[in-house]
């Protein structure tokens, strides 16, 4: 019901893609850059529930993907990280096929005259980077310096908005310390706090190599996804973006099993491997949807309608808490005791959400900055 809606608009941006290239395009520069603007020069009083709603969207999705650390551990006893990753996103790209068959039969299979195709590849890619690299990584390296080194994504998000030329607020730079902060206690990695982790921080190896490969995945996901966002300038384009970001991502995971050798006894084989893990582990498919649908699809959906309103910077650090959330549901669905460092690192991670929201211009007179400071830091 959803892509029969856009069919009909389709049909108007073919013909107008057809003979108005070039005035397009200078519009879709000027209209994203106007778009740019008006955002950074919103008054911050205005934080009514308009201003609300995206973020709490945000953070109810980070609790969401809180329950795939404890599924992966269930799906990953029955069946491989890649095989388990191409039947997540297998799942999750199914439904957007239709939507994706109508969209660009109404564009007369003109795939130029599809705007989301190339930028939804491109998320895609790099969200399928931070999976990939993820289970690969943390399967090499100790949990929890793998957890710490792929959160290093929150660094990598500001890192490239600001070689991209966009402002980046000088609280976003404090949240992100003090939630990198967070999660380095949340997961045993200070001496002294709560229960330290097995291994620590220990010599670099291959494994924190491909986690730090996550944490350039998903830092240039949020922030190329920002970005993409604010060019289209049309919310109603988020669901056909997603789609394409689910295809790379199928593409993408699909390479992988294939390269770990899941297909080589044949798809008969695969098929009834598939079934035989299933039967033995009952939460074996509903754990797949679930990941698959909501946490993969749903979430990737919110997160491009979300990133239209939230800044790039301040969503990766509302989804630094998803390692508490994960904290809580490991409790609950695999019986871990909640340690004093989760704890302490969570509320960490909480007070870098809070400190998003202070003025920029009060950070800069608590430290010493005054008025004039804050002005600059306003025009820059």
């Amino acid at each position: 019901m959803l892509a029969q809606r856009t069919i009909e608009p389709l049909k108007t941006e073919h013909r107008q893609t057809l003979t108005r290239k070039t005035e397009d395009r200078a519009d879709h520069v000027l209209s994203g850059s106007v778009h740019l603007a008006n955002r950074q020069t919103e008054p911050e009083e205005e934080k009514g529930w308009e201003w609300a709603a995206p973020r709490l969207s945000l953070l109810a999705m980070a609790g969401s993907c809180g329950t795939n650390f404890p599924l992966i551990h269930i799906v990953e006893e029955s069946i491989s990280p890649s095989q388990a990753t191409f039947l997540r996103f297998t799942c999750a790209t199914l439904p957007f096929l239709p939507l994706l068959a109508q969209r660009l039969s109404a564009l007369e299979w003109d795939l130029r005259a599809d705007k989301t195709m190339l930028p939804g590849l491109e998320i895609g890619a790099w969200c399928a980077l931070g999976y990939v690299t993820q289970a690969i990584g943390l399967a090499q390296t100790a949990p929890a310096k793998g957890a710490f080194i792929c959160a290093l994504f929150m660094v990598i998000t500001p890192l490239i908005n600001g070689l991209a030329g966009r402002r980046v607020e000088l609280q976003a730079y404090l949240a992100v310390a003090i939630a990198l902060a967070g999660t380095a206690v949340l997961e045993g990695l200070v001496p002294g706090v709560g229960e330290a982790s097995a291994g620590g921080l220990s010599a670099f190896n291959a494994g924190d190599a491909w986690c730090f490969g996550t944490a350039v995945g998903f830092g240039a996901m949020f922030a190329r996804m920002e970005m993409h966002m604010e060019r289209l300038d049309d919310a109603d384009l988020a669901l056909p973006l997603t789609a394409w970001q689910l295809v790379a991502m199928l593409v993408a995971t699909a390479a992988w099993h294939a390269a770990d050798g899941g297909l080589a006894g044949g798809a008969e084989q695969w098929l009834q491997q598939v079934q035989a893990a299933s039967g033995a582990q009952p939460l074996l498919l509903p754990a797949l949807l679930w990941m698959g649908l909501v946490t993969g699809a749903g979430v990737l959906w919110g997160e491009t309608i979300a990133l239209k309103k939230v800044p790039s910077t301040e969503a990766g650090v509302i989804f630094a808490t998803e390692p508490l959330w994960a904290a809580g549901f490991a409790a609950l669905l695999l019986h871990d005791a909640i340690a004093p460092n989760e704890l302490l690192g969570g509320a960490a991670i909480v007070l870098a959400c809070l400190c998003l929201q202070l003025p920029e211009a009060t950070l800069l007179a608590l430290g010493g900055g005054g008025e004039k400071d804050a002005e600059a830091g306003g025009a820059s």
